[in-house]
């Protein structure tokens, strides 16, 4: 009996043995080759040139399994002369399923080229995308297919409400703010950089909340057409105070009246809209649809977000602009004496 326990032993080491190199095999196919890993882009930050400290940021980074894998992988396949060139520094855009050889390629090009764009309040998705495309950041139609197609996970996005009658779902939640992109960055890192602008930025007017009868939706809607009213002008709270006057008393003042919301259908849906959608106008005009409108229509400045959410105390119920001055009224009588006084 002990003879074949014997016999034995050899044969279970050898197998032994070959489980454990088909293992590494197996394993080290899966990171050179790229294969089973996430889909992820990662930009990477490469200080340093040196093959180790650059395996280690893949690491680090995820890119990679095994830093001293890639580093003898590195070497062969330079010795092999399949590349002649250096690593750079800067950032360089990866992403986790690729090969070794993907990576080494696209650590000896040129590090990535980096543009600042300024979005201004009042812009609309539209003008961003537009902005974007000037400046080679990312195609506009790309931008709208993922911003129409694409799927993203946060926590405000699902207060929007589900309505065939909204022009552009994410219209109004794209913080107007500095940000830096790569050229020719993707549609979707894009995307995700505004609404996690948007989400970290909601922090300044959140208790806010506590005090009104808006939904985060609600005021971001008002706060649109407070933003084109007022700019970012002294008369911002003023603006909002007399349009949460309005919606306060729907009986008496059923229609808001604001002219950006007519401009909006006509500039920025009309012509962006493949077959004439009279009932989709309508739900933006504030001259025939009681209330708020359907949804935002631009892109409001946390200024303007905290005047809706926090007005001052006024009893203006109407007011219009002449050459950039504001005349306010409490009654419509008044109202309509000073537009026959002061417009043009």
């Amino acid at each position: 009996m002990s003879r074949n326990k014997n016999v034995w032993l050899p044969i279970v080491a050898v197998l032994s043995v070959a489980i454990f190199i088909s293992w590494l095999v197996f394993f080290a196919g899966i990171d050179m080759l790229g294969w089973r890993k996430e889909s992820d882009d990662v930009t990477l930050q490469v200080e340093s040139a040196s093959l180790k400290d650059v395996a280690t940021r893949l690491k680090n980074e995820g890119v990679i399994k095994s830093k001293y894998l890639f580093i003898t992988y590195e070497k062969l396949y330079r010795k092999a002369g399949k590349v002649k060139d250096n690593f750079g520094t800067g950032r360089f855009k990866l992403n986790k399923s690729m090969s070794y050889n993907a990576i080494i390629r696209n650590l000896t090009q040129p590090p990535l080229k980096t543009v600042t764009v300024d979005l201004l309040p009042g812009m609309t998705v539209r003008d961003i995308a537009k902005k974007l495309a000037k400046e080679k950041v990312c195609k506009e139609d790309d931008f709208f297919e993922v911003l129409n197609k694409g799927y993203f996970d946060y926590e405000f996005l699902k207060q929007i409400p589900e309505n065939k009658l909204r022009f552009g779902k994410y219209e109004g939640y794209f913080c107007p703010d500095k940000y830096e992109f790569y050229v020719g960055e993707s549609p979707k890192a894009v995307i995700n950089k505004f609404f996690k602008n948007f989400e970290s930025k909601r922090a300044e007017y959140s208790k806010e909340f506590e005090n009104t009868k808006f939904n985060l939706d609600e005021a971001i809607i008002l706060a649109s057409i407070v933003e084109k009213e007022a700019g970012s002008g002294d008369e911002t709270e003023t603006v909002a105070a007399v349009f949460v006057n309005r919606l306060k008393k729907p009986a008496e003042y059923p229609l808001l009246n604001a002219d950006p919301t007519r401009e909006y259908v006509e500039n920025y849906i009309k012509p962006y809209i493949d077959n004439k959608n009279q009932e989709m106008y309508d739900a933006y005009n504030t001259d025939k649809r009681n209330g708020l409108p359907v949804g935002p229509i631009c892109n409001p400045s946390i200024r303007s977000i905290k005047a809706v959410l926090n007005p001052p105390e006024t009893d203006y119920y109407y007011f219009f602009t002449e050459n950039k001055k504001f005349y306010w009224s409490k009654t419509l009588p008044e109202h309509a004496a000073q537009l026959r006084k002061y417009q043009k």
